[in-house]
């Protein structure tokens, strides 16, 4: 077993839950643990208006950046403006 510290960093923001579930099991598919981390909103509403970080372990960060940027989740919105006309 390897004796060092793990420090998770961001690799990447998710707009909503779904979008962050989607981008973990993508980096997941690729071999890379990741969790989401989100704002205060989240516990009250489900979701969180300001998005979710994509945390990874410090040694993975490149490749999860890398990764991420050719990843397009499906868009999905829980906080919709509604539109006057």
């Amino acid at each position: 077993m390897k004796d060092r510290e793990n420090r998770l960093v961001k690799a990447g923001v998710a707009g909503s839950t779904a979008e962050a579930a989607q981008m973990l099991n993508f980096l997941s598919r690729h071999e890379i643990a990741a969790c989401a981390e989100a704002g205060s909103l989240k516990v009250y509403e489900g979701n969180s208006p300001s998005g979710q970080a994509i945390l990874v372990a410090e040694e993975d960060a490149s490749r999860a950046e890398e990764l991420l940027r050719g990843f397009t989740p499906i868009r999905t919105y829980a906080f919709r403006r509604v539109l006057r006309h």
